[in-house]
């Protein structure tokens, strides 16, 4: 039986403005993972996989923001 894979594309956002997309290639991927109803639900318990998973994505979209802040910055100058 083959692997079961699933790709996710997943904004990176801070405010409305997109910073990226998070491509995920997932082999075999853990049931809260394997869709967006097990995540949603999962999201609503407190310290879940889901919550941390969410939380490094807006960490990570806040990283790309700010370098794309101080870019402008050193443009201007």
């Amino acid at each position: 039986m083959p692997p079961i894979t699933t790709l996710r594309l997943i904004p990176l956002k801070a405010d409305d403005q997109s910073f990226g997309v998070l491509c995920l290639r997932i082999v075999n991927p853990i049931s809260w993972f394997a869709s967006l109803e097990r995540m949603d639900k999962d999201l609503a318990r407190s310290g879940s996989q889901v919550s941390f998973f969410w939380t490094f994505c807006e960490q990570a979209a806040s990283l790309l923001e700010r370098v794309h802040l101080r870019s402008v910055v050193q443009h201007r100058s």
